[in-house]
């Protein structure tokens, strides 16, 4: 199976999910480099919402500074209404 944004952008967020409920930095952190495996491979910005994903997780791992600056820049790229309006990125 060839890797997407989508598919490692759902996997992490449940995986994100798993390690909230059971407070586990190890889940948290493989969240993390799934998101950030399909921001790489989102190469048209088309779905934002993966870098609300990096955001949340710096967050639920006390990385305060972090999660802020992540969600900020993220709130300033173009398209960032559409991803709001609807919540999937795909500007629908």
């Amino acid at each position: 199976m060839q890797e997407s944004p989508l598919l490692l952008g759902n996997y992490g967020f449940d995986t994100y999910l798993d390690g909230l409920v059971k407070k586990d930095p190890v889940l948290l952190e493989r969240e993390l480099k799934s998101a950030q495996g399909a921001i790489a491979l989102d190469l048209d910005e088309q779905y934002l919402y993966l870098r609300y994903n990096v955001a949340v997780a710096q967050l639920a791992l006390g990385n305060i500074d972090m999660g802020l600056q992540v969600y900020a820049e993220t709130a300033k790229k173009e398209g960032y209404e559409r991803c709001w309006r609807c919540g999937c990125g795909s500007g629908g």
